[in-house]
């Protein structure tokens, strides 16, 4: 395996956002899995952040939007942007 330049728990906790959503390049993500398997609190932290992600993510795949705000939210763009609402938030075009 290719040496990784070491990261410091600092620097593992700034890009830990970035590094949950898979935006770090190939080589920052080799250093901070190898900070994670060498730091036992940052893995702690890591594990607590990584959890409630995907807990959201979970309960935001089940939400449903009240039909009412859909129809606002979808006017108030349209009176934005001069585009006419015709009822489809999402159009496969």
């Amino acid at each position: 395996m290719d040496q990784v330049d070491p990261v410091s728990c600092a620097e593992l906790i700034r890009s830990l956002p970035s590094f949950l959503d898979s935006e770090v390049e190939a080589t920052e993500s080799a250093a901070l899995s190898a900070h994670l398997e060498r730091c036992a609190h940052c893995l702690t932290i890591y594990r607590f952040e990584r959890a409630v992600l995907d807990n959201l993510q979970a309960k935001l795949r089940t939400a449903s939007v009240p039909p009412d705000l859909e129809r606002r939210v979808l006017e108030l763009i349209g009176s934005q942007t001069g585009h006419r609402n015709d009822g489809q938030a999402f159009s496969s075009e």
